[in-house]
């Protein structure tokens, strides 16, 4: 069975493609796509180009029919890699693309790939390789932009809301944990995630440590500090700068760090992907901003805050900050604190109400 679909399409759309393969952030904030794809083509099968590291959230989304593996560090590696997946992808005769990335190489391939239609945005000379071009903007919310490129084919999209879907194995490897803790259900916690995709968004762990100490102390939270992979070390360093003291998270996937998120009751961390996992399963999130741009990044919904110093280093990218991290160590203690008070009075009047 197939579906005609927007008037945007001359033939029965059956077999659609999403190419937005990495980061945790970046394929969470593609949910509202593909649950308004999924609307729009309900009969047609949806296949999500993914990274490894990202498969467990595509694969439990119930909007996508299949995740492929784009494995760029393996056998997709190099101009040869490339080809392949080309050719895996030329075998699945997609009707439409969604080329969520905006790099000329996501265009050239999904081109090659010989996809009917192909919807993204019309950056890096990537015009002539789209049939569906939109402009796209730094001020924008990643997730709005996003929907920018349905809208192109004629698909009216209501406001993003983020959404995760936690299997219940997550929950109990989750519930025993804090069981053998003595955590109880409805005790106030704090999560502190010190980690991020690079350095140069991050504070000292000792500042972090600081931070989180002074918040716990004041409200009464239990202070759990998570980690990602290779991001321990770092986890340790905040627990032991801490006066208050803080338990260590336990190893998990990505479902069942949402899963830690879902007990908690709010988040602490940097620009990072669990920002928006903490988002997905509202709970409320104060996030310290730095060289990237919160208008853009910030979580959707009314329980996420941020605090950015305003010292901007306009999105400079780097993965090592080569000038002592400026922007991230300008950030004002006393806004951080102000954030958590603002929640907290938040919280009160939604009580009230």
């Amino acid at each position: 069975m197939t579906t005609r679909g927007p008037s945007a399409f001359d033939g029965p759309i059956s077999n659609i493609l999403v190419y937005r393969p990495r980061y945790i952030g970046d394929v969470l904030l593609t949910i509202p796509t593909l649950r308004q794809l999924r609307e729009s083509f309900p009969a047609a099968r949806i296949t999500f180009l993914a990274s490894p590291s990202v498969r467990e959230i595509v694969d439990h989304c119930p909007y996508v029919d299949e995740t492929l593996i784009f494995d760029r560090g393996g056998r997709h590696k190099g101009l040869a890699g490339k080809w392949r997946l080309v050719a895996e992808l030329r075998r699945r005769r997609f009707d439409l693309a969604l080329v969520l990335m905006r790099s000329l190489s996501s265009a050239v391939i999904s081109c090659l790939a010989g996809a009917r239609y192909r919807a993204g945005f019309g950056t890096e000379f990537r015009g002539p390789l789209l049939t569906h071009s939109v402009p796209y903007s730094q001020n924008t919310h990643e997730a709005s932009c996003f929907l920018q490129v349905l809208e192109s084919l004629g698909i009216d999209c209501p406001p993003p809301k983020l959404q995760v879907w936690i299997p219940p194995q997550a929950h109990r490897y989750v519930a025993d944990w804090f069981r053998a803790r003595s955590i109880q259900p409805g005790e106030p916690v704090l999560f502190v995630n010190p980690g991020g995709q690079s350095d140069a968004r991050c504070l000292h762990p000792a500042r972090m440590a600081f931070l989180a100490d002074r918040v716990s102390e004041e409200y009464g939270y239990r202070a759990i500090v998570t980690w990602g992979p290779g991001e321990q070390s770092v986890a340790r360093q905040v627990i032991g700068a801490m006066r208050s003291g803080a338990e260590l998270a336990p190893p998990t996937s990505l479902l069942q760090l949402a899963a830690l998120f879902a007990r908690g009751t709010t988040l602490l961390t940097h620009d990072s992907g669990p920002l928006h996992l903490a988002a997905a399963v509202e709970i409320a999130t104060v996030a310290i901003f730095g060289p990237t741009n919160p208008a853009k990044w910030n979580p959707l919904g009314d329980r996420n805050l941020f605090v950015q110093t305003a010292r901007r280093c306009t999105a400079c990218r780097l993965k090592t900050c080569r000038y002592g991290r400026p922007c991230i160590n300008q950030v004002d203690d006393e806004a951080v604190f102000q954030a958590f008070d603002r929640l907290r009075e938040r919280q009160r009047d939604r009580r009230a109400a």
